[in-house]
């Protein structure tokens, strides 16, 4: 991974502007989020009962792993928000990072309900159920994020999917393939790891331009990426070679096939 991120930093407790104007939240301040603003108090409850009397629980072993079950969860919480914070390992903000851990909120959180309903009633308890049942279909009605629609990256790799498919004369000379988003391949049923298909992204394959290639760059995760050796500028293909063959747009959003300097014979 790259020393430094690729990315802006953000705030560590609370929030801040970025550099391009946008406002960023902490990862704490967004957590409501990702464990559901319903569901978060239980999530507090459930951490506070798995946490009571922390000594003693050291002493047996089901008390240790109720205490890891809070530690593993709020350990990738405080280094994500650190790492983000000191600009480190390419990390971005994404809340994405902390669903590692997913399983073990819904635990905790499944420990505050329990501790909560045994104390209230019935009634109250299938009016809290219904609200947390209700509330992301609800929220889905205002912002529609499922049916997962597909964005311009998604359909600029479906476009280069179906232009490198059904160019046979290019399939032959160029029989392997390799890509800055990984949708391309996706779209293509390759796995990148399949040698016969793909060749390795990176500025070593650049440098190489073996034949039988075709290179296709995005000036977004062509150019970034947790390793340095992974970024590729759009120069260095010119430079080392590379020729461009194709060019795709969607939106504001412009891709580029390129051809590697010769075909396979």
């Amino acid at each position: 991974y790259s020393a430094t991120s690729v990315y802006a930093s953000g705030p560590l407790l609370f929030w801040q502007t970025q550099p391009n104007g946008e406002p960023a939240a902490s990862f704490l301040l967004r957590l409501p989020i990702l464990i559901s603003p319903v569901i978060f108090p239980f999530m507090l409850l459930g951490v506070a009962r798995l946490t009571s009397k922390w000594r003693g629980k050291l002493a047996t072993h089901q008390g240790r792993c109720e205490l890891l079950v809070v530690a593993l969860p709020l350990g990738v919480l405080a280094g994500h928000s650190l790492l983000w914070w000191r600009g480190l390992m390419a990390s971005s903000g994404e809340l994405r990072y902390l669903l590692v851990t997913a399983p073990l909120w819904g635990v905790i959180a499944a420990v505050g309900w329990e501790w909560a309903f045994d104390r209230i009633g019935w009634k109250h308890v299938m009016a809290w159920a219904a609200a947390a049942a209700l509330t992301p279909v609800l929220a889905n009605c205002y912002m529609g994020v499922v049916p997962l629609k597909a964005y311009e990256d998604d359909q600029l790799a479906r476009d280069v999917a179906q232009w490198y498919r059904g160019d046979a004369p290019l399939r032959r000379g160029y029989p392997r393939l390799t890509a800055s988003y990984i949708a391309v391949y996706l779209n293509l049923d390759f796995s990148p790891t399949d040698r016969d298909k793909t060749v390795m992204w990176g500025k070593k394959m650049v440098r190489q331009n073996p034949p039988g290639v075709v290179l296709v760059w995005d000036p977004i995760y062509g150019r970034s990426n947790a390793d340095n050796n992974m970024c590729v500028e759009r120069d260095e293909l010119i430079a080392n070679g590379w020729r461009l063959e194709r060019t795709f747009t969607r939106g504001g959003r412009t891709w580029e096939a390129f051809l590697s300097r010769e075909p396979l014979p």
